[in-house]
């Protein structure tokens, strides 16, 4: 699911015994919530002008899409629409303001649903074309750097990966990448772990050279974070289970290396 840096320090805080300090964090730049700016080519992110806590604004957003959907709410409900439709909502680059915030939603609400399904699918194939739905409606939406897509990559990446659709896989997780390191930092666990994925598929595309170099950089990145194990039980299974991952690439990669 996607984190906001609330949800993601908890996260890190319980399973690494680390309190994150990144600049996404200690900003509480909440990328989870930023939409595309609409403008040409401008780039920018749709964000609230005002800081408002993550949890805030994601419930104020949720409530407009409920009332969307039931149009004969009243009373308390209908006020936060309306704050919702009022709130200054605008690009950080162009200061375009956002003069639709319930079409954001009703497609917001949309693309989450592909989502959902394309996760919960048992079928592959249309697991695959809910997600590729998801992708085109969220590239169209979202701010490039928005967590949201990168999920989705790497959702996208996983269902590519069980068709055998090996390349598309890869080229999935690489898209992933990219955005994690810029919305979390070059050196996050975030990136680390979305590197061992990278690995698995490389090998399972029997990319040796490049498995080896997913492995490397993931246990570069991974290991300052599970140094910090403090012995809970949580925490040595997911240190564990990373260096575990890491260490089966490595082998994987020296075995096929030193056949070739």
């Amino acid at each position: 699911g996607v984190n906001s840096t609330h949800a993601r320090r908890a996260t890190l805080l319980e399973k690494y015994n680390f309190e994150c300090k990144c600049h996404a964090c200690v900003q509480a730049n909440d990328f989870a919530f930023w939409y595309r700016c609409q403008v040409g080519d401008c780039g920018g992110a749709l964000s609230p002008s005002e800081p408002l806590h993550s949890m805030s604004y994601a419930t104020l957003l949720q409530n407009i899409a409920h009332v969307e959907e039931n149009r004969g709410l009243k009373l308390a409900d209908s006020s936060l629409l309306e704050n919702g439709v009022s709130l200054n909502i605008q690009c950080n680059v162009c200061s375009t303001k956002c003069t639709d915030v319930r079409r954001l939603l009703r497609f917001t609400v949309q693309a989450d649903a592909f989502f959902q399904e394309g996760v919960e699918n048992p079928n592959e194939q249309e697991a695959v074309k809910m997600l590729e739905h998801c992708l085109q409606l969220r590239e169209c939406l979202l701010h490039k750097y928005n967590v949201r897509l990168a999920e989705t990559y790497d959702a996208l990446g996983r269902a590519y990966a069980n068709i055998n659709m090996w390349e598309n896989a890869i080229g999935c997780v690489e898209s992933s990448i990219t955005k994690l390191r810029k919305i979390y930092g070059e050196e996050s666990i975030e990136v680390g772990l979305e590197y061992i994925k990278l690995g698995q598929l490389c090998l399972m595309f029997n990319q040796p050279e490049k498995t080896m170099a997913c492995a490397v950089e993931a246990k570069r990145l991974v290991e300052p974070y599970a140094s910090l194990n403090d012995g809970i039980d949580e925490t040595m299974c997911s240190r564990n289970m990373a260096a575990l991952q890491i260490e089966d690439l490595l082998a994987n990669c020296r075995f096929l290396l030193g056949a070739k």
